[in-house]
């Protein structure tokens, strides 16, 4: 049986792809969270596209990562231009958005990371 010796680029692909699962559980548990705050069902719907996406990453191709990116897109543009939590009178701690910010631009560069690198090819 041949052994497949670990390039720096293999070892690259591999931490990208798990930071993108690690980033996809917390963004599905977090949204998950919002529901019983706000009582929304959307939000559900939102948790398991995550959990979706989390679950399509571990099959190694290039959808689960795709998913993940749009919706993490989806996530900065919404909380930017659409949330409540930005409006006057609304007294959300400015910690929880800057941490739901950060959280979700790295989702979205391990995404693009994940999706640039090529498949292993076999020798």
């Amino acid at each position: 049986m041949p052994t497949e010796i670990l390039t720096s680029r293999a070892v690259s692909r591999t931490k990208w792809r798990t930071v993108l699962q690690w980033i996809a559980v917390i963004g599905a548990v977090e949204i998950a969270l919002h529901f019983f705050i706000y009582k929304e069902p959307i939000l559900l719907m939102g948790a398991a596209l995550w959990l979706a996406g989390f679950f399509w990453t571990r099959r190694r191709t290039r959808g689960g990562p795709v998913l993940i990116g749009v919706l993490a897109t989806w996530e900065i543009l919404a909380t930017l231009f659409l949330s409540d939590e930005f409006a006057e009178g609304v007294e959300a701690p400015p910690w929880i958005l800057v941490v739901h910010l950060v959280s979700m631009v790295v989702a979205l560069v391990a995404a693009v990371m994940t999706i640039r690198e090529r498949a292993p090819s076999h020798a």
